[in-house]
């Protein structure tokens, strides 16, 4: 059994199967993976010819780990133990050498509640990373799938993630996948990192964009406008909502991701 959900083990090799084949791994092909666990997909990923790079916060589990695994793919399995947030040779460890090296890929199993730190961390990378699978929490992974703005359960992170990425929904993975079974549903979700030439251009760095786009979030259910009065002047938001075309009554979830990059150059 791998843990991949808390203290949860998963029973169903299926779900281990498939996420190495969306991966789409090839021999001598690089990847991230973040916890480990037991190493039953870490294996599978060797057995295929991948080079692994594994983060493993769990003391216990890396004592394994460096017993097992990291004698018998000496060449192609590195093991860092730590935490993965707090670990500062990510950028170092997967730079590539030449703008024609591959980029890598990413195989994440983590604790839910980190998910949105880690996707911070990652989904930037995408001159370092070209594929990354999660398993994640069912109703977390169908929001951020959906790029239709105007659900309410649309969100800042939603926007995060459609500028960086492409998601991708893989596979349900139901509760008796796992023994004990969870209180939650999970699945397979995928996120394709685009390159620094594919992100639409902002009048100002990535950080103040997210932290515009968070301001506008900061009260869902009024108007847009009214959280808006935070960051700009009544002329301003005359000529944005103009710009976008808007009612002067639309709320911050009924906007797109491309429309909140318009709105921020506009307001800049």
């Amino acid at each position: 059994a791998r843990r991949w959900l808390g203290q949860h083990f998963l029973v169903d090799a299926s779900v281990v199967t498939d996420a190495v084949e969306a991966a789409r791994l090839g021999a001598g092909e690089r990847v991230l993976e973040i916890g480990p666990g037991t190493g039953n997909l870490t294996n599978e990923m060797l057995k295929r010819g991948a080079r692994v790079l594994a983060v493993e916060k769990d003391r216990n589990l890396a004592e394994k780990l460096r017993e097992g695994l990291c004698v018998e793919y000496k060449d192609a399995f590195e093991l860092v133990e730590g935490d993965f947030l707090k670990w500062d040779g990510l950028a170092t460890a997967f730079e590539r050498a030449t703008p024609e090296t591959p980029r890598a890929k990413v195989v994440a199993n983590i604790p839910y509640n980190i998910t949105t730190d880690v996707l911070k961390v990652l989904l930037p990378m995408g001159d370092t990373f070209e594929d990354m699978i999660f398993m994640f929490q069912e109703e977390v992974a169908q929001r951020l799938v959906r790029d239709d703005a105007g659900g309410g359960d649309y969100r800042a992170m939603s926007v995060r993630v459609h500028y960086y990425s492409k998601p991708y929904y893989i596979r349900p993975v139901l509760r008796d996948c796992f023994m004990p079974p969870p209180n939650v549903e999970s699945c397979l979700i995928g996120f394709k990192p685009k390159e620094p030439h594919e992100l639409l251009p902002l009048n100002g760095t990535d950080k103040q964009f997210f932290t515009f786009v968070q301001a506008c979030f900061a009260q869902k259910r009024k108007m847009l406008r009214n959280n808006l009065k935070a960051v700009c002047d009544e002329a301003t938001m005359d000529g944005a909502f103009a710009l976008l075309d808007r009612g002067l009554k639309v709320r911050p979830q009924e906007l797109t991701m491309e429309e909140y990059v318009k709105l921020f150059n506009f307001v800049r």
